[in-house]
């Protein structure tokens, strides 16, 4: 798994989130594993919209991972909407997780 703690990861905020430049994680997991991120998704986003709650999400770049915590307010097939209008594409998203 992907952590900040091995170093290879970067935590950035969501006003340097529109400085970055994209790479596609998606062919890296099973289907067993995009649907385990899918689910904690919507759950991220019903907490979102029910508390504010906030979730860590760690993607990929050109420059490498990259690490956001941020409210999830929406989801397409395509796209996550974070809380301030910013969307990030779900094809460079390597792990999701809880942080309350």
């Amino acid at each position: 798994m992907i952590t900040a703690t091995n170093n290879r990861v970067i935590k950035i905020t969501r006003e340097q989130l529109r400085n970055v430049v994209f790479q596609n994680s998606a062919g890296c997991f099973t289907d067993g594993e995009v649907r385990n991120q899918n689910q904690k998704l919507h759950f991220s986003i019903l907490l979102a919209n029910q508390s504010g709650a906030e979730i860590k999400i760690v993607f990929n770049t050109t420059l490498g991972y990259r690490e956001l915590n941020a409210a999830v307010w929406g989801a397409t097939e395509k796209f996550i909407l974070l809380q301030g209008g910013t969307f990030l594409p779900l094809e460079c998203v390597a792990y999701i997780e809880q942080t309350a």
